[in-house]
């Protein structure tokens, strides 16, 4: 059974998912930046799974595991920090005279 609980956070903000119903489609919305997975049809006789599961498939597919963009951002962020800290020692002559 898919409930809303099972979907992932919007990949874009990180902000809630919720499940839309317009007319005979489905698809899952952020409701933070209004990011949209693909629609699906509902107008077929076993509509409620098989729609359902794509929706959520869809939504919860991510290149990479979460895990890696998060240490990603941080190495990135880390090595920045580093970098502009080397170039105030550098500017300020505190380097060393290496």
């Amino acid at each position: 059974m898919y409930r809303a609980k099972d979907l992932l956070l919007c990949p874009f903000c990180g902000g809630e998912a919720k499940i839309k119903l317009a007319g005979f489609y489905i698809h899952i919305v952020c409701v933070k930046c209004d990011a949209r997975a693909t629609k699906y049809n509902t107008d077929t006789s076993d509509y409620t799974h098989n729609a359902k599961a794509e929706a959520f498939k869809a939504w919860n597919k991510r290149c990479w595991g979460y895990d890696f963009v998060l240490w990603t951002t941080i190495f990135f962020s880390v090595g920045c920090l580093i970098g502009i800290a080397m170039a105030f020692w550098l500017f300020l002559g505190l380097w060393g005279g290496f």
